[in-house]
């Protein structure tokens, strides 16, 4: 749940979401904020490039647009080798030094 300002007045964008329902506070989450899950966030079954585009496509961003976000955003967190791999494949533990 997106926390409710309980002083004054939270303004994101220029709105103020103090008053907003969670429909409209879920719509934020989807297009104004974005979540990074490792693991048990993810669905075991999808690989790491149809998680991230998971949360687009229900944003209503075309499929070209969304698969390029998503191979940029991975790119960023230093995934761009693993977009095929599962969840319990991301994460490498390096013993090299």
């Amino acid at each position: 749940m997106f926390g409710r300002a309980d002083e004054r007045h939270y303004r994101l964008d220029g709105v103020n979401i103090r008053h907003l329902d969670d429909r409209a506070l879920s719509r934020i989450r989807n297009r104004k904020i974005g979540f990074v899950f490792q693991g048990f966030n993810l669905i075991p079954r999808m690989p790491a490039i149809q998680n991230v585009e998971l949360p687009m496509a229900y944003a209503g961003i075309k499929p070209a647009d969304r698969r390029q976000r998503a191979v940029t955003a991975l790119g960023m967190v230093g995934l761009a080798d693993r977009l095929h791999h599962f969840s319990n494949e991301l994460s490498v533990v390096n013993n090299s030094g």
